[in-house]
């Protein structure tokens, strides 16, 4: 008898077998893939020139404080979520070159993540980083656990991420946030732009561009910004009116022609909302600054700047003549009436689900304010990516055990028969 033969009686061999068996089924059985999730404000990309901002002196002329208040929303249950700041710094330079951002000089900013479930704009400090310790053009990401300081009524965790400038020099501020797990989303006023601040950013959005012959449609053939952005929001359905406000739109053409009008359903004064110390006018016909359509070839997405209300039903409501210079617009969807002293469009009702705000013919540089459906938080992109998970490797794992497995309980049966 073989010394090193196996001694597994038939019936015990049979039952080891299947308990074998059904572990393996199990580990089978529990290796679904899973589903990443990255929230992005406003997008995800790195090329792309979409980014939401804070500005501060002369010469900006913009609707919005110099500091915004961000929510990352994280599920309840979650084991690890992340926040990321792209390009979070302010003039700072990569390979001796800076992106996306203007001023007089680095102005001192401060990124602050609070455990906020009644969202406040108070609570526990997570983290607290300066602007000069984030990287130029990159994301910088911190990965978290959920902290019960942050745990809302829900169950979810609920963060704010403040951005906040702490001096009082001229700066614009170009930033992306992000969350893994979590959803960001903004329910204050705050300001979005296309842009690019050096030749390098330039070829970064134009990758073809090339002005040897002059500035024409090939340079923009191959663009990663196409003139759109687009934002989301959930509406629980249970109102008859739906209101949202853009700012400072500046809406109109170079040459003069489709230009802003006094909105009929907005009254002429400054909105109650509007930040103090912001360069707002009250609300009439008030030519753009700068013009959207512009004179510009490269900055020039046509036609005049857009934007249009996607229901869930997938119905558009397009609002054709946003706001003009320095001012903010309502735009109403109404299931009341359709008295245009009142709302833009009437429908039979306004129904629960996600709705989208598309811009369309937003040129470069035009900074545009928007206030979200009060009091609703209003998100930008979210990817979601097909993961294999750990678990599924386990399976693979337990395929090569239990293959092994059987040659050595067969050689060993071998053994001891010769």
């Amino acid at each position: 008898m073989n010394p090193f033969s196996p001694t597994i009686g038939p019936r015990k061999d049979c039952r080891f077998l299947l308990m074998v068996a059904a572990i393996f089924l199990s580990i089978l059985a529990t290796s679904a893939p899973t589903h990443a999730l990255t929230s992005c404000m406003p997008t995800c990309s790195e090329t792309d020139g979409r980014f939401i901002a804070i500005f501060n002196g002369p010469g900006f002329e913009t609707l919005t404080p110099n500091s915004l208040n961000l929510r990352v929303v994280v599920p309840a249950g979650t084991v690890r979520f992340s926040v990321g700041i792209f390009d979070g710094d302010h003039l700072g330079s990569q390979n001796g070159a800076f992106h996306w951002d203007t001023g007089a000089g680095s102005a001192l900013h401060r990124y602050t993540l609070l455990a906020d479930p009644d969202r406040d704009n108070i609570g526990v400090t997570i983290f607290e980083v300066m602007a000069a310790d984030l990287p130029d053009n990159e994301w910088a990401d911190f990965d978290l656990n959920p902290n019960a300081a942050a745990r809302s009524a829900d169950g979810s965790f609920v963060y704010t991420l403040k951005v906040e400038l702490l001096e009082d020099r001229l700066s614009a501020n170009s930033f992306k946030v992000r969350s893994r797990n979590g959803i960001v989303e903004i329910d204050e006023v705050f300001a979005f732009i296309a842009t690019l601040s050096t030749t390098v950013d330039r070829q970064i959005v134009f990758p073809n561009f090339d002005d040897t012959d002059g500035i024409d449609a090939a340079d923009k053939i191959g663009a990663n910004y196409n003139g759109t952005f687009t934002f989301f929001f959930e509406h629980p359905g249970n109102t008859n009116q739906l209101e949202i406000w853009d700012g400072d739109g500046d809406h109109g053409n170079f040459d003069g022609t489709d230009s802003d009008t006094d909105d009929p359903n907005t009254p002429n004064v400054v909105p109650a909302f509007a930040p103090p110390g912001s360069d707002v006018l009250p609300e009439g016909a008030n030519p753009p600054r700068p013009f959207d359509d512009s004179s510009q070839p490269l900055a020039r997405f046509e036609s005049a700047v857009t934007y249009t209300i996607v229901a869930p039903d997938g119905e558009e409501y397009e609002n054709s003549n946003p706001s003009g210079n320095r001012e903010w617009e309502r735009f109403v969807l109404s299931s009341a009436t359709g008295d245009p002293a009142i709302a833009d469009s009437q429908l039979p009702t306004i129904p629960a689900g996600t709705y989208a705000v598309r811009f369309e013919g937003l040129d470069l540089f035009n900074t545009v304010a928007l206030r979200p459906p009060f009091p609703l938080g209003i998100r930008g992109e979210i990817r979601r990516q097909t993961m294999a998970p750990v678990v599924a490797q386990m399976g693979l794992v337990a395929i090569i055990l239990f293959l092994a497995l059987l040659g050595y309980l067969g050689a060993g049966k071998k053994a001891a028969g010769d």
